[in-house]
């Protein structure tokens, strides 16, 4: 049987999740780089989320939007690179190796 101080502490720890007052773990969302396409091709992630691009491709992809608000460099066949969403918008992106290959990232 847990001692009165512990039974406090996870009443308060359990209403502080209840209503919010914890700050909650990022949540990590993944897009897969894989024949010479986005999966998926839209991400909508929160504010502080976590987003990884992960090449399975055999050649380098980048995933980059204008104005630097996303841009990953080249990401080496097997790679991948880790972005943390800051900002809120709609950020359409690319591979500028390829062009043809597009994205978009949603931040709210």
């Amino acid at each position: 049987m847990p001692v009165p101080s512990a039974r406090r502490w996870l009443a308060a720890a359990v209403a502080a999740l209840l209503i919010g007052g914890a700050d909650a773990a990022p949540v990590v969302h993944t897009v897969t780089i894989d024949g010479f396409e986005f999966h998926p091709p839209e991400v909508t992630v929160g504010k502080g989320d976590v987003v990884v691009w992960v090449n399975k491709d055999p050649v380098p992809h980048t995933a980059t939007a204008k104005g630097a608000a996303l841009d990953s460099g080249s990401i080496a066949a097997s790679g991948s690179f880790r972005f943390t969403a800051t900002r809120e918008g709609r950020f359409d992106y690319v591979c500028t190796l390829h062009p043809t290959m597009k994205g978009v990232l949603v931040v709210h």
